[in-house]
């Protein structure tokens, strides 16, 4: 059975990406760039957090669909040896 991506797996890609990205900036640069785009505001990122971390409760539960719609398949299988040619006889 083939399943694919709902909206829900999709948006938690991206609050995935986000929170990624997000302490990525900050373990280099020291940058929040959540924080600085919602510094006006900073109840919106902290739901911006919380979205995040709920995010990747989301994906952590539904491991085994997500990864039945990856674009690479069979990961970690072992392929089938390949079949040994016969020597062809010279005349």
């Amino acid at each position: 059975m083939d399943q694919k991506a709902n909206a829900l797996d999709w948006l938690s890609f991206v609050f995935l990406i986000i929170g990624g990205l997000n302490w990525g900036l900050i373990g280099f640069f020291d940058f929040n760039v959540v924080g600085a785009i919602f510094n006006v505001f900073p109840y919106l990122a902290k739901i911006v957090y919380i979205l995040v971390g709920l995010s990747a409760l989301y994906m952590i539960v539904s491991y085994k669909k997500i990864c039945s719609f990856a674009p690479v398949k069979n990961i970690g299988k072992i392929p089938p040896a390949p079949l040994k040619e016969e020597p062809k006889e010279e005349i």
